[in-house]
């Protein structure tokens, strides 16, 4: 599978949407990430255009196994993000 990276997503912004220099199409890059992480810590549902809907779930405490092993650890409760992708996302992927 082929990786794009911020540095990718740079270069495609500055090259088709006639921004003048790589430098200000990072400074857009690292806003629209930055402002989009910031929502999201904050506690609030974030739509990502074309994507889906960020948002921070509540990840309860359980015992797991460790792999390879038949030793059981216990995994501690924690937050984490979970994106619900868009409906023609999940087609285009499809």
């Amino acid at each position: 599978m082929a990786h794009y990276s911020k540095d990718n997503l740079i270069e495609d912004l500055s090259l088709h949407n006639e921004i003048s220099s790589k430098a200000n199409a990072r400074r857009i890059v690292d806003f629209i990430f930055d402002t989009l992480s910031d929502r999201i810590v904050e506690g609030n549902d974030t739509v990502i255009p074309g994507i889906g809907t960020a948002r921070i779930v509540n990840r309860a405490a359980r015992t797991a196994v460790k792999p390879g092993t038949t030793e059981k650890v216990e995994v501690p409760a924690k937050k984490v993000v979970k994106v619900k992708t868009t409906a023609p996302l999940n087609r285009a992927v499809n």
